[in-house]
Formats: structure tokens, C-alpha cells, sequence
């Protein structure tokens, strides 16, 4: 396995995974149940930590590919800017997630605001990290840029 398999196979951790916790989190503040939210707020920390790896394989996949024949700056910089600020995003979900996770454990509850802003950051993490695996698809796929004409129903 190489650095580009690798990428190919780590990335979809925080795509799903943050999509997953999203609903998960949403479920568990929803039902108030503490164990609920523990557990919701442990698979997010978990999803956050998943952008850091996805993150990091990236950065060296770019190292092995931008020599190869047909490499794209334009596209790799475009996918990396917006992994960039998803990254961002997990990161302080990640934070808030494992603070929450402390201070619901040693208080009993969190508080209604903190609640909404962790649910707030991990929906906004799911959204950048969907744009951030589209913009990563175009480096590889035409059809995803626009760039191949695809059949009609009416031609097949």
C-alpha cells in the first residue's frame, strides 16, 4: 500500500463518521439521556481525531503524486483549502466534544447553549467535510468536474 491508497481509504472516516455522529448527537440531545450523549460525544471526539489522520495521509499522497504525468495543482490546492478549513472545524468539534464529555460527566448535564454549539459544529463539520471529498473526487474523476460527456437515458 502507498500513501494515495492509504488517503483513498482513510477519507471516508470523517465524511461518514461526522455524518453518522451528526444524527447520532442530534438523537441523543434530543432524548437526553446522558449515557446517550457520552457515547455521542466520545464517537464524535473519535470522528474529529479521523480528519487529523485523513489529513495527514493526504498531505503525503500530494507528495507522491505531484510528479506524475496529468497532476493537477489547481484541483489538489482547491481540495486542500477546504480540507483545510474542515479540519478547522473538526478540530474544535473535537474540543468541544471532549469538554462537553468532561463537564457532563463530573456536572451531570451541559448546558442547553454549549449543546447547541457542539451539535452546530459537528453539522458544519459533516457539510465541509462532504465539499472537502467532492473537491478531492474532481482531482481523479472528470465525470464528477463536468468534463465527460455522460450517456442519456435516451442513448442507452
Amino acid at each position: 500500500m502507498n500513501w494515495p491508497h492509504a488517503h483513498l481509504i482513510v477519507n471516508h472516516l470523517p465524511v461518514v463518521g461526522f455524518l453518522f455522529a451528526t444524527f447520532y448527537l442530534a438523537y441523543a440531545l434530543n432524548r437526553r439521556e446522558p449515557l446517550l450523549l457520552r457515547t455521542a460525544l466520545l464517537i464524535g471526539l473519535l470522528v474529529a481525531l479521523s480528519a487529523s489522520l485523513a489529513a495527514i495521509t493526504g498531505h503525503q499522497a500530494e507528495e507522491v503524486l505531484e510528479h506524475l504525468p496529468g497532476f493537477s495543482e489547481p484541483l489538489v490546492e482547491a481540495h486542500e483549502e477546504a480540507a483545510t478549513l474542515a479540519l478547522v472545524i473538526a478540530g474544535l468539534f473535537g474540543v468541544a466534544a471532549l469538554g462537553g464529555s468532561i463537564f457532563q460527566r463530573t456536572a451531570g448535564r451541559l448546558p442547553r447553549g454549549f449543546s447547541t454549539l457542539v451539535l452546530l459544529l459537528s453539522l458544519a463539520a459533516t457539510l465541509l467535510m462532504g465539499w472537502t471529498a467532492n473537491r478531492g473526487g474532481q482531482i481523479s474523476h472528470p465525470e464528477v468536474r463536468g468534463e465527460l460527456p455522460l450517456p442519456s437515458p435516451e442513448t442507452e
